[in-house]
């Protein structure tokens, strides 16, 4: 369902779906030094290097400029002998991102250390050169397997100059990086020196703010010294520097990263951010209560909260519910896998008062949350214009249903996603809904048991829904060919359609081998291509 988005996105449905910013970011070369060698795309869409007719590979120098920055960067012992504060700025910037590129941890660590202005976006001076993967700042250099980017720019902090005009520095924009959130969080037990790490005053200190055990402290400092061992002695434990703004996304789904929120008022490095993820963490628990302790929750507006014990603790959920009611600017709101009615009916009226109140929320999820027949219950009185709706496996019955047909704001909505419900015999439902929704941008009706009779219907109703760009109507198995060639005919006519998602993941292909399931996509995937291609529409592309 990657086509679908997250409440946690920041999304514009204007933007083009198809477009994949990976595929776009390498330009048609890619740099080495003193060359720009030529790239082009293979018939299967993969960078190769482009060849002579000798098979000499293609290429061609790069500006003297940018070769200049290139040996500043490789032989970084020039750049130590700098005084930083003579470089322009825009010079720091081309430094950065060709130390970056060509993995230079000295360069970066000085660059970042007398880094002269206020504020350090990172991820704008991400080489374009360089493809963008989730964890491209935490996976190890493949010549040095100890070291990656973000060990780079922590050693820089902790080796902040006096000279160094830096006070904030931005690591959004790699929100699907887990690892970074907890590398990062570190930052305050790193700046200080082994002997204050004795385990009696952190967790003093930790206990402040969490929940966890004497020995979870003991094990955690433990893995510090553990880890570290090697480089420690390189960290300025105690550098005198003024506060440092840590912004990122922040995910507090592994123990480091709690127990370096409780950390930072003891060191210069803060934290902050706008997107905040969280669940519940064995041994260590950051009560969201606390939340105005360690971050200032002014500026969060969007927030995730998982926890399948919340139904089964009356306590813990009312806690919940006072805290988010403390985030005053929540854009979205994501509770997965958190709500269930049929053990605590009285979370359906809770949550209903608890929308009411979020004066600002435009993107609602309760995906994996059990509504069975209380989603009317939930959205009653709610006069938000919400913009997103994720109600995946919700349970969702006929009533559930006709009540979102009949809910007043429905016609606001850009997004639905009713997957992985039983919808076998309300496929009308589901047409009424998309009639109600002008604005509709995607929608999803994937594994709902729906017959193929019913998915013509809804195609045939999306061909009145002017804005529509995504449809996802995919099943347990594939569909047969013909009634795969009626469904493409139907949408190749929806003018605004970018995505049209019908098919299985290869495992849901007949074969006797995984190797034969994948051919049999790839022979289904290559023959719809072919179809859409003669009705005129190449542009469609397909899941």
């Amino acid at each position: 369902m990657n086509t679908m988005t997250t409440a946690m996105g920041d999304v514009s449905y204007d933007k083009d779906f198809n477009y994949n910013q990976k595929d776009h970011r390498h330009p048609n070369y890619v740099t080495e030094k003193h060359f720009h060698y030529h790239l082009a795309k293979d018939d299967r869409g993969y960078l190769t290097h482009v060849k002579d007719s000798h098979g000499r590979l293609l290429k061609s120098p790069r500006l003297f400029r940018d070769m200049c920055i290139c040996k500043l960067v490789t032989e970084s012992q020039i750049l130590h002998k700098t005084s930083g504060h003579l470089l322009p700025t825009n010079v720091y910037q081309l430094l950065l991102t060709e130390a970056m590129y060509q993995r230079e941890a000295p360069a970066i660590e000085w660059i970042v250390s007398t880094w002269p202005m206020k504020m350090l976006r990172v991820y704008d001076f991400v080489p374009l050169e360089d493809y963008l993967e989730d964890d491209y700042l935490t996976r190890s250099f493949e010549e040095n397997e100890k070291m990656c980017l973000v060990d780079c720019f922590v050693l820089g902090l902790l080796k902040l100059k006096e000279d160094s005009n830096l006070q904030h520095i931005d690591f959004t924009s790699f929100g699907q990086d887990r690892t970074l959130c907890r590398e990062l969080s570190r930052l305050p037990v790193l700046w200080m020196s082994p002997t204050e790490r004795a385990v009696e005053e952190i967790h003093t200190r930790i206990s402040e703010t969490l929940d966890l055990t004497k020995d979870k402290t003991e094990r955690f400092l433990n893995r510090i010294s553990f880890v570290y061992s090697n480089i420690d002695s390189e960290f300025h434990h105690g550098n005198k520097i003024q506060p440092i703004t840590v912004q990122l996304d922040l995910k507090v789904k592994i123990d480091d990263v709690p127990i370096g929120l409780s950390l930072q008022r003891y060191s210069p490095f803060k934290f902050s951010c706008s997107k905040l993820w969280m669940k519940h963490i064995p041994e260590v628990t950051l009560h969201p209560s606390n939340l105005h302790s360690v971050l200032d929750t002014n500026k969060i507006t969007h927030f995730e909260y998982e926890d399948p014990i919340l139904p089964h603790d009356e306590s813990k959920w009312r806690l919940l519910l006072e805290s988010i009611l403390t985030l005053r600017n929540l854009v979205a709101l994501s509770l997965p896998n958190s709500v269930d009615v049929n053990i605590n009916q009285a979370m359906v009226e809770d949550l209903n008062l608890l929308l009411k109140k979020l004066k600002h929320i435009r993107r609602v999820d309760l995906s994996y949350c059990d509504l069975h027949s209380n989603l009317g219950a939930v959205l009653d009185g709610l006069r938000q214009p919400l913009e997103y709706l994720n109600l995946k496996d919700c349970r969702i019955t006929e009533e559930d249903l006709y009540q979102l047909v009949s809910w007043r704001p429905v016609a606001a909505l850009r997004e639905v996603n009713l997957s992985c419900n039983n919808l076998k015999f309300l496929g009308q439902a589901v047409i009424s809904l998309l009639e109600k929704m002008p604005n509709i941008t995607c929608v999803s009706v994937s594994f709902c048991s729906l017959s193929v009779h019913c998915q013509v219907l809804i195609a045939r109703a999306c061909k009145e829904c002017s804005r529509l760009k995504v449809l996802c109507m995919q099943g347990y198995t594939p569909l047969p060919q013909n009634d795969i060639l009626e469904l493409l005919h139907i949408t190749a006519q929806i003018r605004s359609i970018q995505k049209v998602v019908l098919f299985p993941e290869s495992y849901g292909f007949p074969g006797n081998n995984e190797l034969e399931r994948e051919m049999n996509k790839y022979h289904t995937m290559r023959f719809s291509y072919r179809y859409l291609k003669m009705r005129g529409r190449q542009d469609v592309e397909l899941e």
